[in-house]
């Protein structure tokens, strides 16, 4: 008779998972960039204002992007 390890020992089961990241590209005219800084923290916050034939749009930017900015 097995024991529970010996029987536990087979009934591994191993799963792959794939991860499919999918990226949309927008294509347009920058129509405002604004960058802020708090007075009390030093944080910085910013926006961009992107303008196509089809939409306008306001993203908030990250860190990195305020910084290469």
């Amino acid at each position: 008779m097995w024991n529970i390890l010996e029987f536990q020992k087979f009934n591994f089961v191993y799963l792959g998972v794939r991860i499919r990241e999918e990226a949309e590209i927008i294509e347009g005219e920058v129509v405002e960039i604004e960058i802020d800084k708090s007075v009390q923290s030093g944080a910085k916050t910013g926006k961009i204002t992107l303008k196509t034939t089809e939409m306008e749009t306001i993203y908030d930017l990250g860190q990195k992007m305020i910084e290469s900015i």
